[in-house]
């Protein structure tokens, strides 16, 4: 099993072994990762994952092909193919070879690394295109008939005057969603034989997997895991807040942990993991006085999975729902996820306690369901929204909404045309409807210059649910982000402090409907503080004045 906060500590190769393992159990760094090739690394075999180089090539057999037909990535650090039988063949024995030397799992490193050269930058291999003619063969008929499909895409980037997209590419689409979907297919093709492996053994075996980017490939891949490491680069104007929350709803209850920039200070990384701690996410493979600046907020993670089943993050307090469409981050380019990230960031600064809805997810009527930037949902999500709206809930759509076909052709609008910027609800069946410009443009290169204003945001919602009392309200001169959970028979809102330094005199006001009858919480900082504390009552509502902490803390109320 693995521990609970998941916070990976990698010993790299050349690292004193005691002293690194040392380090990892003063800064609560767990699961230790290893490389089997060291020699120290064996001792640690019994409470170590053993890294296998996943997304590397080992021989040119092993290697994709460009558009070019040269081999994908550069001389020395050639990217391995997702189809080639002789890679999985080889990833699989390193995985069997970890189960019997002993090791406790295994984390399958970067396996989405050929991903990140782009569209033609691999996927032209013998194995890829034999795999890809197989599917237009099964999507377009028997009568299909093979054809040079690197050629195409050669003279295609050569003709054109500028970037060329998969929209734009014959067989573009097709191509680039038989490019993501490659990722899981490898992934499951690595697992099910070692698990098989494992269950003969009669061996727990986790199976993790750190990845090099971020999207739907790599979050459909994480499913098939028992945990995944992924990249956190946010915005300079972001938290980390809403990546992590869509990071949770799209990989289900695997583990998850965070990897941060380089170039982050130990001080960025300590505010870093306080924001997204109240996601249930945390920062890993930290080491140095970057691991030490972690320290307290794993510390206080740890002991507060303790006291709840090791699942404290499962039952959110949701005001708003997200939507996030894993089908709409592959067609809008993720366009679709980075306005949700926007959205999120919004919601989280006025205080608006909000969740992370997916296609499989309960959208129940009494939460405003923000839409943002849907284009290229599935039918059957376009179906759950409209059914959402027309019995009665409310809808917040930011841009165009709009389904599309398996190879990702768009499909006229599916809900009710709505002027866009009015500042009051459109009736919509037994819903209601307020539509609003896009917080980020397109085409936004995966970044916005700066935040975009909360006011249109903040509006949408007055005029969808009124002026009403928020579930939980802040009076800071610190600013703070609030995340409320209810598991069973308790009230938990943990409080993150988004600048340095120790947070004074913060009061939390919480709604009766939440807090209930109680009359005292707990109150657990990281770095060990630990004040029971007197909830004042008021019409409708608590408040409750916190003790001074630094970086992040947990109020725990019986209601």
């Amino acid at each position: 099993m693995l521990p609970t906060p998941f916070a990976p500590f990698r010993i790299r190769p050349g690292d004193p072994v005691p002293e690194a393992e040392a380090l990892a159990a003063r800064t609560l760094g767990s699961p230790l990762v290893v490389d089997p090739a060291e020699p120290s690394s064996g001792r640690l075999a019994s409470i170590a994952l053993a890294r296998v180089a996943t997304g590397s090539a080992a021989d040119h057999e092993e290697a994709c092909r460009d558009a070019d037909g040269r081999v994908s990535g550069t001389v020395g650090h050639e990217r391995a193919c997702l189809h080639s039988a002789a890679h999985r063949a080889r990833v699989v024995a390193d995985c069997r070879a970890a189960l019997a030397a002993g090791y406790a799992g295994v984390v399958l490193d970067r396996p989405d690394l050929v991903l990140g050269l782009g569209l033609f930058g691999a996927g032209f291999c013998a194995s890829c295109q034999a795999v890809f003619q197989e599917g237009l063969r099964h999507e377009y008929g028997e009568q299909f008939e093979p054809f040079d499909y690197r050629r195409v895409a050669s003279d295609e980037l050569a003709s054109a005057p500028g970037a060329v997209s998969f929209r734009k590419l014959h067989f573009g689409r097709d191509f680039w969603k038989f490019r993501l979907d490659s990722l899981a297919d490898a992934v499951a093709a690595y697992v099910l034989p070692v698990r098989d492996t494992a269950r003969e053994a009669r061996r727990a075996f986790p199976i993790v997997g750190r990845f090099e980017q971020v999207g739907p490939a790599q979050f459909h891949a994480a499913r098939l895991l028992d945990g995944a490491v992924l990249p956190l680069s946010p915005l300079p104007h972001h938290t980390g807040v809403a990546e992590a929350r869509i990071w949770r709803a799209a990989i289900g209850r695997r583990l998850v942990a965070a990897q941060l920039p380089a170039a982050a200070t130990a001080e960025q990384v300590a505010r870093q993991a306080s924001a997204i701690a109240a996601t249930g996410v945390t920062v890993g493979l930290e080491e140095g006085e970057r691991a030490a600046a972690v320290a307290p907020i794993r510390a206080l993670l740890a002991d507060h999975a303790s006291r709840r089943d090791g699942r404290p993050f499962e039952h959110p307090v949701a005001e708003c729902l997200v939507f996030y469409s894993p089908e709409a981050d592959m067609w809008s380019s993720g366009l679709h996820r980075l306005e949700a990230e926007e959205v999120g960031e919004i919601l989280s600064r006025l205080h608006v306690q909000w969740d992370v809805a997916t296609g499989g997810s309960p959208l129940r009527p009494g939460t405003v369901l923000v839409l943002p930037q849907a284009l290229g949902i599935t039918p059957v999500e376009a179906t759950a929204v409209t059914r959402f709206l027309e019995a009665g809930g409310k809808l917040l759509v930011l841009g165009e909404a709009r389904a599309a076909g398996p190879g990702g052709r768009m499909f006229p609008p599916f809900l009710p045309e709505a002027k866009v910027g009015r500042q009051k609800a459109a009736r919509a069946g037994q819903g209601a409807l307020v539509a609003l410009p896009p917080l980020v443009p397109f085409p936004s290169g995966g970044s916005i210059a700066a935040a975009p204003s909360s006011e249109p945001v903040e509006r949408g919602l007055e005029a969808l649910t009124g002026r009403g009392r928020r579930a939980v309200q802040v009076v800071s001169p610190t600013r703070l982000a609030v995340s409320a959970w209810r598991p069973p028979k308790r009230l938990d809102v943990h409080i993150s402090s988004l600048t340095d330094g120790p947070v004074r005199g913060a009061t939390l006001v919480i709604s009766a409907e939440f807090a209930g009858s109680a009359r005292r919480a707990r109150f657990r900082g990281a770095g060990g503080v630990d004040e029971k504390i007197p909830l004042v009552p008021s019409a409708g509502e608590v408040a409750a004045v916190l003790p001074e902490f630094v970086g992040y803390g947990v109020l725990s109320l019986v209601p």
